[in-house]
């Protein structure tokens, strides 16, 4: 869905990139000058963005604080009364990521959600307000409760996703290749149909032992193959 109305809005993007429609605002970090022409504001250490970028970045802050702000159980009616401006986020959100170098979106997402990159342990808790691994009903159980970010932005829920492989699943060598393909067909699943249907508050419950039969027919089976 966050395709609709892209090709309009990135034109937008780019209308004001040429006419400067977007003016930058006061920048609370370093400004380093490259040359005579560009000047390169650091926003996290090692990650240096035009005045232009800044501006974005700047507004998605802003942005991102209001969206982690919503209570849990106000989650579907801040959607369904704000959809074109979420909408108008996400996409601001990926264009905004296409211009940066894809080794600094993991930490950039990071601040987004409020987290600290230098955090390891609290990676999960950057994306998910509660989660949990058990044996139930024959299967290995991951229990997440996604915020209101990982459930709402494609490139949170990716982030959000990353952190899972990383902290969760490549720590558990007994895990196949099927099992974490998956894994991550019931994930994205998951953002979907939770998505398009408002089901939110629900957690996903993400399970090993289901067979890898693809995306498709995981969606058919609605997650649960």
């Amino acid at each position: 869905m966050w395709n609709k109305g892209k090709k309009i809005l990135f034109g937008v993007l780019s209308a004001l990139m040429v006419f400067g429609a977007f003016a930058p605002l006061a920048s609370a970090t370093n400004h380093i000058h490259v040359d005579s022409d560009t000047e390169y504001v650091q926003v996290w250490d090692g990650i240096f963005l035009t005045a232009y970028q800044e501006s974005i970045w700047r507004q998605l802050l802003s942005d991102f604080d209001i969206v982690n702000n919503v209570e849990s159980e106000n989650e579907a009616r801040f959607t369904n009364e704000n959809q074109a401006w979420l909408d108008e986020v996400n996409t601001i959100l990926e264009h905004f990521l296409q211009t940066v170098p894809s080794e600094h979106h993991y930490n950039l997402m990071v601040l987004l959600v409020g987290g600290n990159p230098l955090s390891r342990a609290g990676q999960m808790s950057n994306f998910f307000s509660s989660h949990s691994r058990a044996r139930r009903n024959g299967f290995t159980t991951y229990t997440l409760r996604p915020t209101f970010s990982t459930r709402t932005f494609r490139a949170t829920a990716a982030n959000a996703l990353e952190t899972l492989r990383v902290r969760q699943w490549n720590l558990r060598p007994s895990y196949t290749a099927a099992n974490r393909a998956s894994l991550q067909n019931q994930f994205w699943c998951h953002f979907d149909f939770d998505f398009e249907t408002f089901f939110f508050g629900g957690t996903w419950d993400l399970e090993v032992e289901r067979p890898n039969v693809g995306l498709a027919r995981t969606i058919l089976a609605l997650c649960n193959p």
